[in-house]
């Protein structure tokens, strides 16, 4: 069945929409329908079910089609439409399994990957034709081409080159594909939020779709709506808060990750699973190949029954100085050692794990101006970068949390960091404050856990 017959989309956000021919012909092809079995989510939470399984097919169609929205506003060629709506839409066909957890891993490994490139591979054609490289999919390669190729289409001579262009955040209409406050991060946190159930706007992001304009050549965002932007960083904040701080889900990202990394690395016995090519694997098709390689068997095991490993410790580190030269991924295995040595305990009984403070962004380089006098540009600086980075220890065996271990792996993190750069992550106070909301119109809920 030619399912691009059946024009009819039902998205949660954005409701009944009618695709055009375009878009439902993209969406059909190899590279999106991989994205069915790709998390939006890094992990398959159990506590926030709701965006356990969020595929990023579905974020990459919403991204579309807040695009194709501000491609009518800003009065686009057709040709400037599609080749956004294409940009929109593809923007993550280079994405590995569990989002970027795999790229972490391959970084770990001491292996260096990275999407972009990969992207550069697809859309430039580095590859060679026939290249096992080339199959994202089933073994089928990117289809987009043929769409672009089709003859009501091929009039309009879009190019690969100027989709990736756009996908890089090159030009004015790049800046809505990847910028500061940019169409992809707009349906991002919007989706994530409403699935998991942090109360917001809907409108929101067909809000900020309809606040973009045009001068001079020059991207800018309407000056009278600009609470628009504090109000999604509002929620953005509320969202990560959430993502980063739930200590099950960094337990099992945590798991997850050293199960990638043993896979990419192997062992002594054992020959690696993955390589350069394992990219495009879905998120169900690596889990099956982890589950059934001796070294990452037990561990991918518990990891899919639940069985986390504790958080021993969970702490913001103030990156400045010192974690310049040990939160970096070449010297993960020293830190992992190190920590273990200070607890006294075997390094595979220990897990660490850190990420980056996502709960702010800044936004400075998109102008303000008013829709009346768009000449009068007026500049903007929202949110804040930060420079935290929130440290994880865990360890395996239950029987060996105590008190006096949990104190021992604080004394042990404030030696490697001092200057009183650490402090606890509370994760209670930042999962509350990720449901404190309300609105003239509607009362969210307050507090979940």
């Amino acid at each position: 069945m030619d399912v691009s017959g059946f024009k009819v989309l039902v998205d949660p956000l954005y409701g009944h929409v009618r695709l055009d021919e375009f878009l439902a012909a993209l969406m059909s092809q190899p590279e999106m329908q991989r994205l069915r079995d790709v998390r939006l989510s890094n992990i398959n939470s159990l506590l926030l079910g709701g965006g356990a399984n969020i595929s990023r097919f579905e974020h990459s169609v919403g991204t579309a089609l807040l695009a194709q929205r501000t491609g009518r506003k800003l009065n686009l060629s057709e040709r400037q439409q599609k080749s956004l709506t294409c940009a929109a839409l593809l923007h993550d066909v280079a994405i590995t399994p569990f989002g970027h957890l795999m790229e972490e891993a391959f970084q770990l490994a001491g292996r260096r990957f990275d999407h972009e490139m990969r992207l550069q591979q697809i859309f430039a054609g580095e590859a060679e034709v026939g290249n096992i490289e080339r199959q994202i999919f089933r073994g089928r390669a990117a289809g987009f081409r043929n769409v672009l190729e089709r003859g009501q289409f091929r009039r309009l001579k879009i190019q690969s080159d100027d989709i990736l262009e756009l996908m890089r955040g090159v030009g004015p209409l790049g800046q809505l594909i990847k910028g500061d406050i940019d169409l992809d991060n707009t349906d991002n946190v919007a989706r994530m939020a409403y699935h998991i159930g942090i109360p917001f706007r809907k409108a929101l992001p067909t809000d900020i779709a309809d606040s973009f304009g045009m001068f001079s050549n020059v991207l800018y965002f309407d000056h009278d709506r600009k609470e628009l932007l504090t109000e999604w960083l509002d929620l953005r904040r509320r969202l990560y808060n959430v993502f980063m701080t739930n200590p099950v889900d960094f337990s099992a990202k945590s798991m997850l990750i050293e199960a990638i990394r043993l896979g990419i690395e192997g062992t002594r016995e054992h020959q690696p699973i993955f390589d350069d090519a394992s990219w495009s694997l879905t998120d169900r098709e690596m889990l099956h190949s982890l589950s059934t390689f001796l070294p990452s068997r037990q561990l991918l095991d518990r990891f899919e029954r639940g069985d986390h490993y504790d958080v021993l410790g969970l702490y913001w580190i103030r990156d400045v100085g010192k974690p310049n030269s040990i939160l970096k991924y070449s010297g993960a295995a020293a830190l992992r050692e190190s920590i273990a040595n200070r607890l006294k305990l075997a390094t595979n009984e220990v897990l660490i794990y850190w990420i980056r403070d996502k709960r702010t962004r800044p936004i400075t380089a998109l102008p303000l101006r008013r829709c009346s006098a768009p000449a009068q540009g007026i500049p903007v600086e929202l949110g804040q970068p930060s420079n935290l980075v929130l440290l994880g220890i865990l360890i395996g065996k239950k029987q060996l949390v105590t008190r006096k271990l949990s104190e021992l792996c604080k004394d042990s993190v404030n030696d490697l960091f001092p200057n009183g750069s650490v402090t606890d992550c509370d994760s209670h106070l930042h999962l509350a404050s990720a449901f404190e909301w309300t609105s003239s119109e509607e009362h969210g809920q307050r507090t979940l856990f």
